[in-house]
């Protein structure tokens, strides 16, 4: 049965009837059937300028836009794109698993089955404003300047195995969450708290509460952060290396 995994961590599978047929395989959907699996799941089609031609590309589109529902050879076989990890992509699976993985390089060739035939990407975008908000800019109404937020505040998307969100705060204040922001301020109900510290040249270092079951607090320690970054790499003192990507709303 196809379940595709939305959410937080995208950890809850959630199926889709639309899509499934008695014995298990998946549907191509047409015409007014199309249309409603699309209006009813929240859908829009990924704006024909966002690239994915490579690992930075798929990268900034899953931190600005949240997973990528992609058809592999253009045919039945839906997957869910949620995460890149250095050079790999990650993707739910419904005939096989969560965090599946494959080169980032065979991306478009596992998409268009070696023909060069591609079927559209789909993203949830209610709004249909995917394009303003890939761009990861703020425009202020009072002077009508464009700017970004300040480095490294605001909300970042990382990958350590699973999902997580993390918030920096002004006064060096860090907090993680499973769920994805619905508001560029903190978390109501963060699941850790922190504090963050950024040493010049490229080092950003967070060390977080004590968490029960282990011995020492964890520090994540971000090698690659040099200022303005949009994407940094950490090593973890108790559990899986990191990458981080800024998360624009």
């Amino acid at each position: 049965m196809l379940r595709l995994y939305y959410g937080g961590g995208y950890a809850t599978p959630q199926r889709l009837p639309e899509l499934e047929n008695e014995d298990g395989t998946h549907q191509r959907l047409g015409g007014d059937a199309y249309n409603k699996f699309m209006r009813n799941e929240g859908l829009s089609f990924l704006h024909k300028d966002v690239p994915t031609s490579t690992a930075n590309d798929i990268d900034l589109a899953l931190t600005a836009l949240g997973p990528i529902m992609v058809s592999w050879g253009g045919g039945l076989h839906v997957s869910l794109v949620v995460s890149v990890l250095g050079l790999d992509l990650y993707h739910h699976d419904p005939a096989v698993g969560p965090y599946q993985t494959m080169p980032v390089n065979r991306f478009n060739i596992y998409r268009t089955g070696g023909g060069g035939v591609v079927g559209g990407m789909l993203v949830r975008d209610p709004q249909l404003n995917q394009w303003a908000r890939y761009q990861k800019e703020v425009v202020l109404a009072s002077d009508g300047v464009t700017k970004k937020d300040g480095w490294p505040t605001g909300w970042w998307r990382v990958w350590d195995g699973s999902t997580w969100y993390y918030y920096l705060g002004n006064g060096n204040i860090a907090m993680s969450s499973k769920t994805a922001p619905s508001s560029p301020g903190a978390p109501a109900k963060p699941h850790n708290t922190g504090r963050w510290v950024f040493t010049e040249p490229s080092t950003l270092t967070i060390t977080w509460r004590q968490a029960a079951g282990t011995t020492k607090p964890c520090v994540e320690t971000f090698w690659n952060a040099s200022r303005e970054c949009e994407r940094m790499n950490a090593n973890s003192n108790l559990y899986s290396p990191l990458a981080a990507t800024r998360f624009g709303k």
